[in-house]
């Protein structure tokens, strides 16, 4: 079943990456969506074709682990219309959550900014490292170093 996208909120710690996903953002959903946009009043000789719209996204930096700035304080920084509470049908993490082991109080906050924004019956999704294969394809295929790296990332053990 496909639905429909309201509003997306990405964060992100790494500026870079934030900076990285606004620009996919532009290209593969805003661009395509003006082109066929203008391409539609083309036809209809400049008239509205429905109820069509990109969704709306906001792009933050920050870290979801952070116990002072849950995610309704970093979005109010970004947008000043944004509700008090802020719901979200999923919330998904992606090879980040081993992050939030670094002390007790991020994980904790971590798993408060999820559940206190997720709305009754939304999903968490969240994909992670296995650390058996990781060490398995270190000690097998990695350098004299401990690492082992392709296009994408770079491991060293220590």
């Amino acid at each position: 079943k496909q639905r429909n996208i309201a509003h997306y909120v990405g964060l992100d710690l790494s500026h870079a990456l934030v900076a990285e996903a606004k620009k996919r953002y532009d290209e593969n959903v805003v661009k395509p969506f003006m082109e066929e946009k203008r391409q539609s009043q083309m036809r209809n000789r400049g008239g509205q074709n429905g109820q069509a719209q990109v969704f709306k996204a906001v792009f933050v930096v920050g870290d979801a682990g952070d116990e002072k700035n849950l995610v309704d304080t970093l979005l109010r920084q970004e947008v000043k219309d944004v509700r008090l509470k802020i719901g979200f049908d999923i919330v998904s993490t992606q090879f980040a959550i081993h992050y939030m082991f670094e002390s007790e109080a991020k994980l904790r906050a971590f798993f408060r900014n999820v559940s206190d924004r997720l709305e009754p019956g939304g999903f968490f999704i969240g994909t992670t490292i296995d650390s058996d294969e990781l060490v398995f394809r270190v000690r097998e295929f990695g350098d004299s170093n401990n690492s082992i790296s392709n296009d994408y990332f770079h491991v060293v053990l220590p």
